[in-house]
């Protein structure tokens, strides 16, 4: 599913991804591209800690590796 920019838009789309097909993981991808210009189309990286914008927590998620 494509759910647009931003926090708002991807919670929208997630949440009818969920309700509809009630998978078992959702994968989010799409929005790092800007944070390194060495990164290319097809470049996949796994990030170390996300951070809630809305409240600023940390979440520490993965190694911190590029696929």
């Amino acid at each position: 599913m494509c759910g647009g920019i931003g926090a708002d838009a991807a919670r929208r789309a997630t949440e009818a991804v969920i309700r509809e097909v009630q998978p078992v993981r959702v994968i989010s991808v799409g929005f790092a591209g800007a944070l390194d210009p060495a990164l290319q189309v097809g470049h996949v990286f796994e990030p170390r800690t996300v951070i809630n914008a809305a409240d600023g927590v940390r979440t520490e998620v993965g190694s911190a590796r590029e696929y």
